[in-house]
């Protein structure tokens, strides 16, 4: 993938996280799934294990949808330094 992909990806990554109905959701489908978690008695080990996969794999996702913001943010400062050093030897 090149750079300009990346940096497009980036920004299509950080829109939906600065995206306040996503946000609202996001935090909303947590604290359920925690709330649900809590919910489970002693001998619900099953249930509870898969909400805990399940909230771990929310969260998961969240954080690979961050990574590609991350990774944007690194490119750009990258290619900025790079401008400067350029001008600084001119």
């Amino acid at each position: 993938m090149t750079e300009e992909q990346q940096i497009a990806r980036g920004l299509l990554a950080e829109d939906l996280m600065n995206n306040p109905a996503y946000q609202e959701l996001f935090d909303i489908v947590q604290a359920e799934m925690s709330k649900a978690i809590l919910a489970t008695s002693l001998d619900q080990t099953r249930e509870r294990e898969d909400l805990y996969l399940t909230f771990h794999g929310l969260r998961s996702f969240n954080n690979f949808i961050n990574s590609y913001r991350t990774a944007k943010d690194e490119i750009v400062e990258k290619l900025n330094t790079d401008a400067e050093q350029d001008q600084d030897n001119d």
